[in-house]
């Protein structure tokens, strides 16, 4: 399945979405995924892809859904 590149930018805009609307800082989201804050900042800017298991755990912590892509 592959995913396309307006897909993945949906994806993104909504992880930093819901993360400002919770109020978290990007260093308290890269301590919850055990990264550091400039790897988080990467990935919430496309500028690397986030494992498998951080997705995941992304997924639980901020109750969004990644699979009906």
């Amino acid at each position: 399945m592959n995913t396309s590149k307006l897909q993945v930018e949906e994806i993104r805009e909504r992880i930093r979405t819901y993360r400002i609307e919770k109020g978290y800082s990007q260093d308290y989201m890269a301590d919850m995924l055990n990264i550091s804050q400039n790897t988080y900042h990467k990935l919430e800017k496309g500028y690397t892809r986030i494992h498998l298991e951080n997705s995941l755990t992304l997924q639980k912590f901020l109750k969004l859904s990644f699979l009906n892509y």
